[in-house]
């Protein structure tokens, strides 16, 4: 079993807030918590404003005040994947990096976090996350 978490650690990469730019939906974004942040709204406008803040905490900060799409409920998890497949997509030492982790079980360790996180219950759908796409790359990997 992995813990990770925001620490800047052997498994930090795999928290939200490593910085790991990627390119989506004619963007450049810093880390996956600024795209996840500004996917909470469908306004593209914003999403500019987003990918150009300072850092992860900020855009989180901003999220929680976002104008929540109607459907967020319903797509988060999957705009969570869209993330993460381009986190490891486009930055191939973090893709080794996830494969690296072999089988092993993968879980966000926050405190707080009831939805993304493990600790006290959680949902830890973050860590269930990063399994898939994990597996989607190994697949990948076995298909070349």
């Amino acid at each position: 079993m992995i813990l990770f978490g925001h620490r800047r650690d052997e498994y930090g990469f795999l928290s939200n807030f490593w910085s790991s730019p990627f390119k989506a939906e004619g963007l450049t974004w810093p880390t996956v918590e600024h795209f996840f942040q500004a996917m909470k709204t469908e306004d593209s406008r914003i999403w500019e404003v987003f990918a150009g803040l300072a850092t992860p905490l900020e855009a989180k900060k901003m999220g929680r005040k976002a104008h929540l799409r109607s459907d967020w409920e319903r797509v988060k998890v999957e705009i969570m994947m869209t993330a993460l497949r381009h986190k490891f997509g486009q930055n191939p030492d973090l893709a080794a990096k996830l494969l690296a982790t072999g089988d092993e079980e993968l879980h966000e360790d926050s405190p707080y976090d009831k939805i993304w996180g493990w600790r006290n219950e959680g949902k830890d759908l973050l860590g269930r996350c990063l399994v898939q796409v994990r597996e989607e790359f190994k697949r990948k990997i076995t298909r070349q």
